[in-house]
């Protein structure tokens, strides 16, 4: 969804190729997206349309169906010679991608696809042994170095020549029913120009604090460059290429470029393992017994649990489309290791509110938090919601910015903990406006404890 660092327009700018321009929504794409995402998705394809038709005179065509269908009606149509594209890395998109390249190279027709998604291909990088990296640490080691010792230079796109066609096709909509998104708008703006821009601003206000400040919803100093990274309005290699242009290093900036090494190391697990986002990493989790609770599931997801800190991030999931990723951990550990409930269960509704849902990140990170996937937290590791408001958001600001109900307590540590102050807690319990918290959170953590050590010794072997 952009013109700078796209090696497809590159491609077809150095071989002067006449270009029909198409986006095809199949069936995988949309089913990856999600609810929230589509809004984005219909407001950059606007906005790419747009570019397109102001830069290079050329109409970008955006359909909805079967692509190799799709593909197949323009080749016969337009008598194509060669399709052009970028590469995608599940095991869905890469199966129907591989289908289409045969059927068209039989038809002697020339098929070109180029990494435009991230640093590295995820076969590119590999161990000793000549398999992938389990472990974040030496992945990233061996992958960002490998990736400077490439001196990529990304070329500008200067002209596109159009194929002539004179078809009108009808306007698309990809905006689901539910109208919840328009909310978005307060806090977004996609397509390629803001992703440049937020990107340029945020190298030169706020990275030099990412170490410090980018566990602190209070604060919130991170990038928010995620959902832009995600529709591919800007590369990594254009993010790196900026940072290194700084000609400055510190720790803040490492641990900020890490960022971008957990996303690569995302999508080779994405591209290795059996299916990221339906079957655990570690084998021994599939005996794991999750509990079926509904009643606090649904708590959970409307953000009334009775914990302060994680009521507050599911309400910005909801209101946002987004959420800090110090709170996404807190409340995926709350979900899978005090409510014991599958880790499926949270990675689903992720993807039907997140703005940013990417299709590895997201189940790779839902894992990490369960103990099942590389690298992952060990299952022992259960995040304490109160300890974390304390460590993380020190005078409660993040909490009351979404529950300002609780601007009723006088000290923080009640913001914290509402029980602590009955009378309080129940004049807004009584006003529905809060409620007491779904479970003990001693009693909850010994149960998950005990649920794991059930499997402690298959994890281990």
């Amino acid at each position: 969804m952009r013109i700078v660092d796209n090696p497809c327009l590159a491609h077809l700018q150095d071989n002067n190729l006449p270009v029909i321009a198409i986006y095809i929504l199949d069936v995988i794409e949309k089913y990856s997206l999600g609810k929230a995402s589509l809004w984005w998705l219909q407001k950059t394809l606007e906005k790419l349309k747009i570019d397109y038709k102001k830069k290079f005179n050329l109409d970008l065509i955006i359909l909805e169906g079967d692509a190799s269908k799709i593909l197949d009606q323009f080749i016969e149509k337009y008598q194509i010679k060669e399709v052009v594209w970028n590469r995608l890395y599940s095991k869905q998109t890469i199966l129907r991608d591989s289908s289409i390249k045969k059927k068209l190279e039989q038809k002697e027709i020339i098929v070109t696809s180029f990494n435009s998604h991230l640093l590295n291909e995820p076969w590119e990088i590999k161990n000793n042994s000549g398999e992938y990296f389990k472990v974040f640490t030496p992945y990233w080691k061996n992958s960002y170095p490998f990736f400077l010792e490439k001196q990529y230079t990304y070329p500008q796109i200067k002209k596109i020549t159009p194929m002539t066609h004179k078809e009108k096709f009808k306007e698309f909509n990809f905006l689901p029913s539910k109208k919840w998104y328009e909310k978005f708008e307060q806090y977004w703006i996609p397509g390629e120009k803001s992703a440049l821009e937020k990107i340029d601003q945020y190298l030169i206000e706020n990275i030099n604090q990412y170490k410090v400040n980018r566990d602190r919803p209070d604060i919130d100093q991170t990038s928010r460059i995620s959902p832009h990274l995600k529709f591919g309005e800007i590369s990594p290699r254009v993010i790196v290429e900026k940072i290194k242009k700084m000609k400055t290093n510190n720790d803040s900036i490492s641990h900020y470029l890490s960022e971008i090494g957990w996303r690569e190391f995302a999508y080779t697990l994405l591209f290795y393992a059996e299916d990221l986002k339906d079957q655990p990493i570690n084998k021994k989790f599939k005996k794991f017994p999750w509990a079926k609770n509904q009643k606090q599931f649904q708590a959970w997801k409307k953000g009334q649990t009775g914990f302060p800190i994680i009521d507050a991030a599911m309400l910005q999931l909801y209101e946002e489309g987004w959420m800090h990723n110090r709170l996404r951990m807190i409340v995926g550990s709350f979900l899978v290791k005090n409510l014991l409930i599958h880790w499926h269960e949270g990675e689903k509704y992720f993807q039907d509110c997140l703005l940013d849902y990417d299709e590895a990140s997201n189940p790779a990170g839902w894992q990490w938090v369960t103990g099942c996937g590389a690298d992952a937290a060990p299952y022992f590791r259960i995040f304490n919601p109160i300890l974390q408001s304390e460590k993380f958001d020190p005078e409660a600001i993040f909490i009351l910015k979404f529950l300002p109900q609780l601007n009723i307590f006088s000290k923080v540590k009640n913001i914290f903990q509402p029980w602590l102050n009955p009378e309080s807690l129940d004049k807004l319990i009584h006003e529905k406006k809060y409620q007491l918290p779904i479970i003990e959170l001693s009693i909850s953590r010994n149960e998950a404890l005990d649920a794991f050590k059930k499997i402690n010794s298959k994890i281990n072997k």
